[in-house]
């Protein structure tokens, strides 16, 4: 009796494997049937976004996608070049509309600004850094804290200086 039901539950469990998205359903769902550029665009147009750790990787696309939506970014990050060439992509994509603005003093670039410091950076810092980031579009609407990183080796080979530093930019950095 228990051979009649490992057939068809190795198939049913295969199948699902291949139906089934490797993320959280509902999200999967969202994004295939309800997540239309138009609904997003009304979502994010004219949005006022802060995105942390915006030089590459997560932060970099979602710059440049919710961008593409419309929304006004203001980008931060430690390297400045990279946050350049991010911006610089966002221009690539907008090269089709006439409406572009470069504005030099304020590092905008149509609708997005480049606004460099470091989450570890002293209190006194971070608190110049977030009056500048409400003065650029006359506050926020949304706060991606982006910015981290993270621990390729085993943690029994770091140092407890490694692991302090780990905590200052993944734990202290968005709490301050």
């Amino acid at each position: 009796l228990r051979d009649m039901f490992v057939l068809p539950s190795i198939f049913i469990l295969l199948a699902a494997s291949l139906a089934l998205p490797d993320a959280n359903p509902a999200l999967y769902i969202f994004d295939k049937f309800f997540a239309s550029n138009k609904r997003l665009h009304k979502s994010f147009n004219g949005k006022r976004i802060w995105i942390t750790g915006a030089s590459s990787g997560i932060g970099a696309e979602l710059s440049r996608q919710l961008h593409s939506h419309g929304a006004k970014i203001i980008m931060s990050g430690r390297r400045e070049e990279e946050l350049r060439r991010v911006q610089s992509i966002c221009q690539t994509n907008d090269a089709s509309d006439s409406s572009i603005i470069v504005n030099k003093s304020t590092n905008t670039l149509c609708d997005i600004s480049i606004l460099p410091f470091d989450v570890t950076d002293s209190d006194e810092k971070i608190s110049t850094v977030v009056s500048t980031a409400l003065n650029f579009y006359g506050g926020l609407d949304v706060l991606i804290l982006n910015a981290g990183a993270g621990q390729l080796s085993p943690a029994i080979d770091d140092s407890f200086s490694t692991t302090r530093a780990l905590m200052e930019i993944n734990y202290m950095g968005p709490v301050r």
